[in-house]
């Protein structure tokens, strides 16, 4: 089966189409229980309000615009041809997806959707886990203090999508290899399988957080390189 094909328009506002009424808004329940709506009309309207962070997904049977707006008001818009195939990181606050006909003709077909857990991660490597093509996932650990870390993955294919976000969802960096300076608080660190891509197994790791003392960034540097299997152990 051919994986959906997506066209990515991050910088554009969220469509409002002229000539249609703003369609009511449904409740999304995060039960991390799948939620399934038939999609109709010209137009449907969907606002999940997590008091956590979450990683929302959502699957449909047709061709989808998908417009998302986030708390902060900023707004995406992307483009599923083949059937829509969404993860997205939702902080906690408002958010809203609405989605339009991709194709002629009004919405059809169903909308999935569905609250995964954002598992926490520590020093060392994390469990190993096997993601499918277009699948995502979202790992976050804490700093109690500035530290430099190292964080990313290690996987049997390098063909994963690897980024560190804040806890708003700010990007901070990107690639199964970082090294950064990271003051006091939460960070999250997002893995999305390419939509083309063969199932890869990963796992996230994680340098810098609780060492046994102060270590210098090289060393922390050094020990990272090694757990994701850059450098030889010694």
């Amino acid at each position: 089966m051919t994986a959906p094909t997506r066209t990515s328009v991050a910088t554009i506002p969220a469509i409002k189409p002229t000539g249609l009424r703003l369609s009511p808004e449904t409740a999304l329940a995060l039960d991390g229980k799948a939620q399934i709506i038939r999609l109709s009309g010209p137009a449907m309207r969907f606002a999940a309000t997590p008091q956590e962070p979450v990683l929302l997904s959502l699957r449909t049977t047709a061709p989808v615009i998908a417009s998302i707006s986030a708390p902060d008001g900023h707004a995406t818009t992307e483009i599923f041809p083949e059937g829509g195939r969404i993860s997205r990181y939702l902080p906690p606050g408002r958010t809203v997806i609405a989605l339009q006909s991709a194709s002629e003709g009004d919405l059809a077909g169903d909308a999935e959707f569905i609250e995964r857990l954002i598992a926490p991660i520590d020093e060392g490597l994390g469990d190993a886990v096997r993601l499918a093509a277009g699948e995502t996932r979202i790992y976050s650990f804490a700093l109690a203090q500035e530290e430099t870390i190292g964080v990313g993955l290690r996987a049997s294919v390098d063909i994963a999508q690897c980024r560190l976000l804040d806890s708003a969802g700010k990007t901070l960096g990107s690639g199964i290899v970082q090294m950064h300076k990271l003051a006091a608080g939460t960070y999250l660190l997002a893995v999305e399988m390419p939509a083309d891509s063969a199932p890869v197994v990963i796992r996230p790791a994680l340098v810098g957080v609780r060492a046994p003392e102060p270590a210098p960034p090289d060393e922390v540097k050094r020990h990272y390189l090694q757990l994701v299997g850059r450098l030889p152990s010694q």
